[in-house]
């Protein structure tokens, strides 16, 4: 975990292959089947996404997942994390997420590659400011994680995703703020099993 780390401080993002197993990335390709027979999607209009983009509605299984990685992304910061929200999103060709910053309760950010449908490259880029100066391409396989501060409020990376090559690409955006970061609204507590 401390490699991890270190590439974090000191680039303000990390690559961790496998983040998901084969066995929970196949869990989450069979949800996202059932959102379609359920009528969880719908098309998604966002200033910073062009091309035909599809959101996953908010639902309880999502929600499960934000849940679940919460202590292994307060290992990596070494800190405290409150789980602040989770959607999943699926580009289909010729879509892009433009380079952009996030608000305030996407402090600390997780995008998870779940599906790939097609061949070609998968990837999130950084850059230094607005402009796309200094682009890093970080290229990911289904399973992969990249995690990242990407919020303007805490000088976090400039990022977009660079136009979709395959017929689809379906990814889990978690999110995550420290408790002293007060934004609107916070996933709700989970309920605390003894």
């Amino acid at each position: 975990m401390q490699q991890y780390r270190d590439h974090l401080k000191q680039h303000g993002y990390v690559l961790i292959k496998n983040f998901l197993s084969p066995e929970i990335v196949q869990i989450c390709k069979s949800f996202l089947d059932l959102s379609i027979t359920s009528g969880l999607r719908d098309q998604e209009t966002n200033p910073y996404l062009d091309g035909r983009v599809e959101q996953i509605l908010p639902n309880i299984f999502a929600d499960s997942i934000l849940l679940a990685y919460n202590n292994t992304i307060q290992d990596l910061f070494q800190a405290e994390m409150i789980p602040s929200y989770i959607f999943f999103r699926q580009y289909h060709t010729g879509s892009e997420l433009k380079i952009h910053r996030d608000r305030a309760v996407c402090e600390f950010s997780v995008t998870l590659l779940i599906d790939k449908d097609g061949e070609g490259t998968s990837s999130l880029c950084f850059c230094d400011d607005e402009e796309g100066n200094n682009p890093i391409e970080v290229i990911m396989e289904e399973g992969d994680a990249i995690i990242f501060s990407g919020s303007s409020e805490f000088d976090g990376r400039w990022h977009y995703r660079p136009k979709v090559e395959q017929k689809s690409i379906t990814q889990a955006f978690l999110h995550y703020v420290s408790p002293n970061n007060n934004p609107e609204c916070f996933f709700p507590k989970p309920i605390h099993r003894d």
